[in-house]
């Protein structure tokens, strides 16, 4: 094989595992912000009123109670977070991650709450390269909770929850909007999945092999509605990051530009009511099943 060739594989090789990286639990490397950066954009619905609360006490314990029976409750929940990253060499190339979770709903007062932390992750898109990502990455995340505000609109239950933050890898001060570590020595960098590596550790395997540690934030915001048989769908706006701060070897160690999808169909939520409580073992073996 032409020695140019060979080294143009190679290249991509390394490149490809951080393509899928640069995605996983909807990291994004260069990210696009949004100027509103709490709330999801709003292309599914343009003409869509923003999220409000309702400000009359009466009206607004009525529409809790008759809410209250058919939101709150445990969930599963799976999202779909796609990315386009330019790699050297190969141009542009689009990244689907996949993360199946545990959510909880539950109402304080008059408002409702959502709550979730990740459980397992799977990338695809990237070629020449399998990406393992051990479940120990997700699950460093600690649980995210933030109100989700519900609405009736022409019949239909709708909710927007505003954006939330969890890092991995390492110990911010504002983990919305501080600057992520670049290396390894910075004194925030954590081991948070306790392999003895800082940052968290991701795995690849195919033409190039090997282990890359990062440190990774995840934002997104939440728009969906209630369907007829009790689970949510929606989209997420994403502005999530991510930093490469060591690796196995020097070609993996590498940040490649990226930028979310944030269009209709692309980044996708769905809610499924459990009827029994689950842990994330249990949700990662039937993920299948219970997202057919």
């Amino acid at each position: 094989m032409n020695i140019r060739r060979l080294a143009a594989r190679r290249l991509w090789s390394a490149t490809a595992l951080l393509l899928s990286l640069s995605s996983v639990c909807g990291c994004f490397l260069i990210a696009e912000p949004n100027g509103d950066h709490l709330l999801p954009r709003r292309e599914d619905d343009p003409d869509a009123p923003p999220p409000t609360t309702i400000r009359d006490p009466d009206e607004a314990r009525d529409f809790a109670d008759a809410l209250e029976p058919r939101v709150v409750g445990r969930y599963g929940l799976r999202t779909e977070i796609t990315s386009v990253q330019r790699a050297p060499v190969i141009g542009d190339q689009t990244v689907v991650t996949t993360t199946w979770g545990l959510a909880s709903i539950e109402r304080v007062s008059h408002s409702f709450f959502l709550e979730e932390r990740p459980c397992h992750a799977e990338s695809a898109g990237a070629p020449l390269t399998s990406t393992e990502v051990p479940d120990a990455v997700p699950r460093a995340n600690h649980p995210t909770r933030a109100e989700a505000v519900f609405r009736e609109a022409d019949g239909a239950i709708l909710f927007d929850r505003e954006e939330t933050a969890s890092v991995v890898g390492a110990q911010l001060q504002h983990e919305r909007d501080e600057d992520l570590p670049t290396r390894a020595d910075d004194p925030r960098v954590r081991d948070s999945d306790r392999d003895g590596h800082e940052g968290v550790t991701i795995r690849l395997s195919g033409v190039l092999s090997g282990d890359i540690y990062v440190v990774q934030r995840t934002r997104g915001a939440y728009h969906g509605k209630l369907e007829g048989d009790g689970r949510f769908s929606g989209s997420i706006f994403d502005r999530s990051d991510q930093t490469v701060i060591g690796s196995t070897s020097p070609l993996l160690n590498q940040n490649i530009p990226s930028h979310p999808r944030n269009e209709p169909g692309t980044n996708r939520l769905a809610l499924i009511r459990l009827d029994e409580e689950l842990d994330c073992d249990a949700l990662t073996r039937r993920r299948a099943s219970l997202f057919p």
